[in-house]
């Protein structure tokens, strides 16, 4: 009987010491895994990859370089900055928490670019100097200067530029007139842009070579509209498959697709393929059940439509 005691006794003190270990470990990993979470290393020095004298020509797009210590430390902590000559040169990069950053030579002079490790003094600073390029910078226009277009018309203006000049360098505007024509396109830096006729009138729309003073100007001279029409392409009747995707087709003529709706009578029979109607010349769509229906695209400006019959077969 004094046995089994001492036993029990032995096994209790024994499942004591492992519930005493199992804490400690399970502190430990308390007061360890947070420190280890997510930790960012802030730099404590930086030093240039390179010169810190730079040359480039006008026109040019170039890099600038550090490297942290240590090595692993986060690039958040940085930041670049133009100290001066901010005329000379421009960022063509929208991340300055980096350790390095692209810039772009605007015009001829000197520029002192630093990076420094914020909420500190200590910073790298690049002394970059722009000299003028060897090619002149020029913009021409494509075609006259001078355009005549309609009411609701889609035309298209172009440039040609030197060889030192980029795309992304150049800048449409409407510069009088913003009534009488409007962009049709989201992209204002190229060499050529589409727009559309608003209402009679007379408007200038302008390239410029950003950074300096280069441009050209077109004036755009808007007349009363011509007769605005759209035609069916393709027969009246069309016979598809269930499940089938196809495609309708309308030609217009002095109207802009954005006039344009398009509507099903029947959308158990015939849908939309993306579920929704753009206004566009041409629509896709898709057969999901037997049956006949009929798709309208309808020309606001003037109310006249088109239809077509469409018969979903198995």
């Amino acid at each position: 009987m004094l046995y089994e005691k001492e036993r029990v006794i032995i096994m209790k003190r024994n499942i004591r010491v492992v519930l005493a270990l199992l804490a400690v470990v399970f502190m430990s990993a308390l007061l360890v895994l947070p420190v280890r979470a997510d930790r960012k290393v802030k730099p404590t020095s930086i030093k240039a990859i390179g010169s810190k004298t730079v040359t480039v020509s006008k026109g040019k797009r170039f890099e600038l370089e550090v490297r942290m210590n240590p090595t692993k430390a986060e690039d958040d902590y940085l930041t670049w900055s133009i100290v001066s000559g901010k005329g000379v040169v421009r960022f063509e990069d929208s991340d300055l928490h980096d350790d390095e950053v692209d810039l772009w030579a605007v015009k001829a002079g000197t520029a002192k670019v630093r990076c420094r490790i914020r909420g500190t003094q200590k910073s790298v600073t690049f002394t970059v100097k722009v000299k003028k390029s060897a090619v002149n910078t020029t913009i021409k226009p494509v075609g006259s200067k001078s355009r005549s277009v309609r009411v609701g018309q889609e035309f298209e203006l172009k440039v040609r530029t030197s060889s030192n000049v980029y795309d992304d360098d150049l800048k449409w505007s409407i510069v009088s007139g913003k009534k009488v024509v409007r962009f049709d396109d989201d992209d204002l830096y190229d060499d050529e842009i589409e727009l559309e006729a608003l209402r009679e009138g007379t408007a200038k729309v302008r390239c410029t070579i950003r950074g300096t003073n280069k441009s050209v100007t077109f004036t755009i001279t808007v007349k009363k509209a011509g007769a605005s029409t759209i035609t069916r392409i393709g027969p009246e009747k069309r016979v598809v498959y269930l499940g089938e995707d196809f495609e309708l087709e309308v030609r217009r003529k002095n109207v802009n697709e954005r006039y344009l709706r398009w509507k099903i009578s029947d959308t158990s029979v015939v849908d939309f393929e993306d579920g929704y109607a753009d206004h566009d010349d041409e629509i896709d769509l898709i057969a999901v059940d037997v049956g006949t229906t009929t798709v309208t695209c309808t020309n606001t400006l003037t109310g006249k439509s088109v239809s077509f019959t469409i018969r979903v077969v198995e």
